[in-house]
């Protein structure tokens, strides 16, 4: 399940610094450092903005406000779709992470079953051997 933004404490703080102090630029090494759903990366780039904060992120090379303070409306519709993308990917890590233990679980069972038809047939081999 997804932390919401107002969890994660280290994301919050920043938020908050950025809001009350004269912040121009957020520097972010990628975009997922603002959410990990891209409602969550939208609400906290709509704060940011309103603060008149700029972020930087880095993997991308892009600006989310232009010189004038205006959003970039290009780099707005690149940050939804990537962060939906993200998201997808997130879903299907999940999906896939889910598929491995419901396999573990059936080769446990597999196993389980496979040990008690040895120990039958075990006990089979000894009945016959005293008989």
């Amino acid at each position: 399940m997804l932390r919401k933004n107002e969890e994660r404490q280290v994301l919050t703080d920043c938020l908050e610094y950025c809001t009350a102090n004269p912040v121009n630029y957020l520097l972010l090494s990628e975009l997922s450092r603002l959410g990990r759903s891209t409602l969550q990366v939208l609400r906290s780039l709509e704060i940011l903005h309103e603060a008149k904060v700029s972020v930087y992120i880095q993997n991308l090379g892009l600006y989310t406000l232009q010189k004038d303070g205006k959003v970039n409306p290009i780099v707005s519709i690149l940050i939804t779709i990537l962060a939906e993308m993200s998201n997808i990917e997130r879903s299907n890590i999940v999906y896939r992470l889910n598929k491995v233990e419901e396999l573990t679980t059936l080769l446990r069972v597999v196993n389980l079953a496979e040990r008690l038809a040895v120990l039958r047939q075990k006990r089979k081999s000894e009945k016959s051997i005293k008989r």
